[in-house]
């Protein structure tokens, strides 16, 4: 064993560190899984290539002055998920293992960058950081299709590009382009983690460089990796009015909500500093280990000191890509607006794996480990790796778990109660999930090759050439949740073609009882509207995420009301 380790670390190391991610899949394609929501609008995108191609990205909570929904930057997320999917035969279980394969692909070329570059040492130090990562993080993270995922392990890969590029050849800043710009693809939130980090390695490049005409052509080459990254974007700018990027840079350029308090932000920067921080305890309060982030400052002077000894440019020229981006994530949390949601933040956590590992690679110079304490160590990565990859056996789910068995339950009646060359246009009055299922029955009645349409508002959520007039459908598919199915009911025009009601008798008394017990504490409050939202569109929902936030019992109640959920029923109305 440790003589194949010493011939073959990086494959040992990626083994050890994709195990868990492909135990979860495992444990998740167990059963039937129906995208909705957010996933099933991922699936809807990437089945855009080729026919409709995608310009942009996820749609996101991004808003024009106008009202108009934006989306993240743009498509590289679907393209790079495509291939796989593709070769799955364009299902959802292609899309569950394209993702998996995306994220073990990425933790592996981290590996392989962080042992050709700081050795085994410092790759096996990288490995741990990143296992705990994997683990605090959940099977989730992994194997769903959720935008925000897709960009956090390649921000460690586009730090480590930033690293070559100082330490080996400047080319890798070409590289450190594409990843960088991947990132923020995926996620806007990357934008000033990756933009300063990106600018700082470059001057420095440039300054040391040897060559004007050299300098010329990596600038050139450089540009033309960006021009390849964002044609997309530029030409959806270009096509539609507004562009998506006229829409985040109304959302950004002015938001209509305070940024976050001063004590807020930096509570959350101490925290995802820490030595004990979310990286390693998962997400938390923000208030949470803040107190560590004294234990990891001190430890980061010491590596320093010592690096600036020895003289080992290899360290400091890490420490000076992750300073910078340190710097970038204190301007970045400082401009958070709104209500602050941690899954936003979440490069923290590698920028922090990777700050602790050159930490310990560090402090660790000069120790001498013989044959006996490496098997212990190679033991005990073994270990962490088969306790991580046992915890996501357990826990490996998706978050969308009632949903997709909300799916289940309606689909296969949905289908029969629809004509198969007919065109329908989706729409929905949902209190509890955010429109989860429709968008998860257009995929699967699109799926089966019928025409589905959704409504102009929600075109970045399904992509503008799904946007239906009236006027062009043969008939409405409303998907209703709630008590509006009773009014439904009673309209002679609509026709029912499916329901589900997953609450077990106990759980549909709770309902009532929650019911009751909000109507009569909003009226004790002298806000009685407040129990009207509990069947209004999305509102529910948004008595959750209120701010400011409602006594505590309020609370707590709304939310179990909530992941109870109500009972759907499928209409169909023709349209005259």
């Amino acid at each position: 064993m440790i003589v194949f380790f010493q011939r073959r670390p990086i494959v040992w190391l990626s083994v050890l560190l994709s195990a868990p991610l492909i135990v979860g899949l495992i444990a998740v394609v167990g059963t039937r899984w129906y995208p909705t929501g957010d996933m099933a609008q991922a699936e809807l995108h990437i089945r855009g290539i080729w026919r409709h191609v995608p310009l942009v990205g996820a749609a996101g909570r991004i808003e024009s002055d106008l009202g108009v929904q934006g989306s993240h930057p743009g498509p590289a997320l679907w393209f790079a998920l495509w291939p796989i999917y593709a070769l799955f035969g364009r299902t959802s279980l292609g899309l569950l293992v394209s993702a998996t394969v995306l994220h073990v692909a990425a933790l592996s070329a981290v590996v392989a960058i962080a042992a050709r570059r700081g050795g085994r040492r410092f790759a096996a130090l990288l490995t741990v950081g990143l296992l705990l990562v994997v683990r605090s993080s959940g099977p989730h993270a992994f194997v769903e299709p959720w935008n925000p995922w897709f960009a956090v392990v390649p921000y460690a890969l586009f730090l480590l590009a930033l690293w070559s590029a100082l330490e080996s050849s400047p080319r890798w800043l070409i590289a450190a382009v594409v990843l960088g710009s991947y990132c923020i693809h995926c996620h806007a939130g990357y934008v000033v983690v990756v933009g300063v980090p990106l600018v700082a390695t470059a001057l420095v490049v440039a300054r040391a460089s040897a060559s004007r005409r050299s300098l010329a052509l990596l600038v050139g080459q450089c540009a033309l990796a960006g021009v390849v990254m964002w044609a997309a974007p530029l030409a959806d700018q270009l096509r539609r009015t507004p562009g998506n990027v006229s829409i985040l840079l109304q959302h950004f350029g002015s938001p209509d909500e305070p940024t976050l308090a001063g004590g807020t932000a930096l509570r959350i920067i101490a925290s995802q500093l820490s030595v004990l921080g979310p990286w390693l305890t998962g997400p938390s309060l923000i208030s949470r280990n803040a107190l560590g982030v004294l234990v990891t400052l001190a430890l980061w002077g010491w590596a320093v000191r010592s690096a600036w000894r020895r003289h080992d440019r290899t360290s400091l020229h890490l420490h000076l890509v992750v300073a910078s981006a340190v710097i970038a994530a204190v301007i970045s949390v400082l401009r958070i607006f709104g209500p602050y949601q941690e899954y936003t933040i979440r490069w923290f956590w590698v920028l922090t794996a990777v700050l602790l590992a050159r930490i310990a690679t560090d402090v660790s110079h000069g120790w001498r480990f013989d044959r006996r304490q490496v098997i212990v160590g190679l033991c005990a990565l073994i270990g962490a790796s088969s306790v991580t990859s046992a915890q996501f056996a357990d826990r490996a789910d998706t978050s969308s778990v009632i949903d997709s068995q909300f799916m289940a339950a309606l689909v296969d009646e949905t289908r029969a109660g629809l004509a198969e060359d007919g065109r329908y246009l989706v729409r929905w009055h949902d209190p509890v999930g955010l429109g989860a299922l429709p968008f998860g029955l257009v995929l699967e009645l699109e799926r089966d090759g019928r025409t589905m349409g959704v409504d102009a508002p929600f075109a970045a959520a399904a992509l503008p050439h799904r946007v239906m007039p009236e006027a062009s459908a043969d008939a409405i598919m409303w998907v209703v949740a709630g008590e509006r199915i009773a009014e439904f009911r009673s309209d002679p025009a609509a026709r029912e073609i499916a329901f589900a009601d997953l609450r077990s008798p106990d759980e549909q008394r709770r309902s009532d009882e929650l019911r009751a017990l909000l109507r009569e504490r909003f009226d004790e409050l002298g806000t009685p509207e407040d129990y009207r939202l509990l069947d209004e569109q999305y509102g529910a929902v948004s008595l959750m995420f209120r701010t400011p936030q409602p006594p505590q019992d309020i609370a707590d109640a709304v939310r179990e009301f909530v992941g109870l959920r109500m009972p759907v029923a499928v209409f169909v109305i023709d349209v005259e």
